[in-house]
């Protein structure tokens, strides 16, 4: 999965890029620097450590972890990021992860099994291409009408291409 964040002007020019490990590390980026980082928050980073400051507390990449404890309590470690799956979880202020992420988002989308590749609006590294076949939808191997979410590491190999098959 690429966590993607684009800025443009108002002419539409990309005026900086940022692609982003599962986990918040940046794999490359390009231009300006923008007002916004991983998962949306303000790209503010500490100076001398370079974590991301969050809202409550600090993330760190590069382990994927909180670097205080969680004030919610909401894992079995105070220091899990993103409930350790940064796909289907998003934390916005470093306080209560939401569940929602990616496969939340793909769940609404595919409420009905009819044209799906009319419905889903990602970006074009993120789905590259669409194939008809007879399973359910499927992204990452995923099926999406029933979600079995994947867990990745900090430094899961990144996928640039999905299939998304479809079917009756």
């Amino acid at each position: 999965m690429i966590n993607r964040n684009k800025l443009s002007n108002g002419e539409a020019d990309v005026v900086y890029y940022a692609d982003y490990y599962p986990f918040g590390m940046v794999l490359r980026s390009g231009g300006v620097e923008g007002r916004y980082g991983y998962q949306g928050q303000y790209a503010e980073k500490d100076g001398e450590t370079g974590w991301n400051n969050f809202e409550l507390r600090n993330y760190d990449a590069a382990i994927g972890r909180w670097l205080t404890v969680d004030p919610y309590g909401q894992y079995y470690s105070p220091y899990v990021g993103m409930g350790n799956n940064p796909v289907s979880g998003v934390d916005p202020n470093g306080g209560w992860n939401d569940g929602g992420g990616l496969w939340g988002w793909l769940k609404g989308v595919f409420s009905s099994k009819e044209d799906v590749a009319a419905r889903i609006v990602l970006e074009e590294a993120v789905v590259t291409r669409v194939v008809k076949a007879k399973p359910a939808y499927e992204t990452f191997g995923v099926r999406v009408d029933h979600i079995q979410q994947p867990t990745l590491s900090a430094l899961s190999p990144i996928h640039t291409e999905q299939v998304i098959r479809t079917g009756k």
